[in-house]
Formats: C-alpha cells, sequence, structure tokens
C-alpha cells in the first residue's frame, strides 16, 4: 500500500496539488523513431516524443508500427494490422510517463476512424484499452464487437468479470471521423464509474465493478494503450485512425 501513496506524493510533486492533466496528440511536428524496431518489447521502436508525452510502440503478430498521416488539415495517427494466427497481434502506442492514479477523476477524448477496408473481427479486438497490469485483460477501453466491423463498446471489468460490461455502444461509421469522450474515476478496490459521452446530447453513466484491488499483485495505478490489440485471425486486414487525442479532467470540457 505505501507504493501506492508514494506513487500519488510523485504526481503531486511533478503536476501540482491541483492535479493539472492536459494534452492533445499527435500535433503537426509529431514523428515516429526506429519503426523497423518496433517488436514486443515496449519501447524498442515505433516510438513518438509529441507534446509532452512520451508514446512507446509495441508490436506483435501481424503489427505494423504506428504512422503519422499529416496529409491531412489534422495530423492522425494510423495503426494497421495484418494478423496472424498468433494469440496476441499488436500495433499500439502506450502512454509510458503519465500514469492514472485512483480515486481521480480523469477525462479524455479522441476522433477514431475506422476505414470500410477494415474486417469483422470473430474475436477480441481492442481499439484502447486501459491497464493496471498483472498479467490481467485491461480494466475498460474500447473493444470492437465480436461479429462486427464497426460496432464498438465502451466497457469495463473488474476481477472474476471475464468478459466485461458494455457502458456505451457506437457505430463506428466508415471513413468518419467519431467523437468520444470518456470521464472516469476508479478506486484502488476495484470499483468505479464511468461517464461516455458520443455527441452533444447523448451520455451514459454507469457505476459498478471496474479495476481490480492494488492488493492483488497488480499496479497501485493504471495506462493507457491505444491501437490495435487483438486476437490473431489468419489473413485478416484491421485498419485504425486516431486524432485529436486530448485530455482533461473534465469530460464536458472536452466536447466544447
Amino acid at each position: 500500500m505505501w507504493k501506492y501513496y508514494l506513487s500519488v506524493l510523485v504526481f503531486l510533486l511533478f503536476f501540482g496539488a491541483n492535479g493539472a492533466f492536459a494534452w492533445e496528440v499527435p500535433t503537426i511536428t509529431s514523428e515516429v523513431s526506429n519503426g523497423e524496431a518496433c517488436s514486443s518489447a515496449i519501447g524498442e521502436g515505433g516510438n513518438v516524443i509529441t507534446g509532452g508525452l512520451s508514446l512507446k510502440g509495441k508490436c506483435e503478430g501481424g503489427g505494423y508500427p504506428v504512422y503519422i498521416d499529416k496529409s491531412g488539415a489534422i495530423p492522425a495517427f494510423v495503426f494497421d494490422l495484418k494478423s496472424f494466427s498468433f494469440q496476441h497481434n499488436r500495433s499500439e502506442l502506450a502512454v509510458v510517463n503519465y500514469n492514472f492514479l485512483f480515486n481521480k477523476t480523469y477525462a479524455i477524448s479522441f476522433e477514431i476512424n475506422v476505414p470500410k477496408e477494415s474486417q469483422i473481427t470473430n474475436t477480441w479486438f481492442y481499439m484502447m484499452q486501459f491497464w493496471q497490469g498483472g498479467g490481467r485483460p485491461p480494466i475498460f477501453g474500447l473493444r470492437m464487437n465480436r461479429g462486427e466491423s464497426h460496432y464498438a463498446s465502451i466497457m469495463a471489468r473488474g476481477s472474476g468479470d471475464r468478459g466485461g460490461t458494455s457502458i456505451s455502444t457506437v457505430y463506428l461509421e466508415p471513413d468518419r471521423w467519431i467523437k468520444i469522450a470518456i470521464e472516469f474515476n476508479i478506486t484502488p478496490v476495484g470499483q468505479g464509474c464511468v461517464s461516455v459521452k458520443t455527441s452533444p446530447s447523448e451520455i451514459a453513466h454507469w457505476c459498478g465493478k471496474v479495476g481490480y484491488n492494488i492488493d492483488d499483485n497488480v499496479k497501485k495505478w493504471y495506462r493507457m494503450k491505444f491501437g490495435i490489440y487483438k486476437g490473431g485471425e489468419p489473413g485478416r486486414q484491421f485498419v485504425v485512425k486516431y486524432r485529436n487525442i486530448r485530455s482533461s479532467n473534465s469530460i464536458d470540457e472536452l466536447w466544447n
């Protein structure tokens, strides 16, 4: 337990007593470094330093390193995966210099685009995950629904909850940028609340089992990863794009 309180102290010293939490990525100056070295060891390649964040690449199975598309008015991260028969396939970035603390409210928003050529998944497929370690599945995130190519759910999972709970379902219309905002506060004993906004008038509020008790051999904090992380489906192609990933302390601030 003392490690948890030490992490809180470090957070306050670094970000200030008000817990300032604000970043936006990618930017026009963002660049991917050493993409060819991206591997199952996080941070070996495919890394991005942008907007004060250190984003570390991880590639497994049929996952390619992230690249940044700057052809449009707003730069975008592009994750591409040709799924092999490996158990784990991924093309991801992890936010490694910002750990989320328990009993604190955070909010993030992002725009996501799943092109029409991205195929139906018949196994698990996370496009954003919040991870607490310990060899456990994500505690919550954005997951494509099985049997679908463009219908996804914001989901949450706690101890003993194998499949997780769907909080909100969103249609990711092919080749269109869809905005999603999420506000969350998770306790160190596996409970919390999550709110999801998918339009100015649509918001879902949920409280329940989410995360793992910090005394149960897991991290005393949790981390955000985004891109593609999924089970193997030989020969299938999956593509996910992200832009305007922003953070704040309030879901309302992010939607305006």
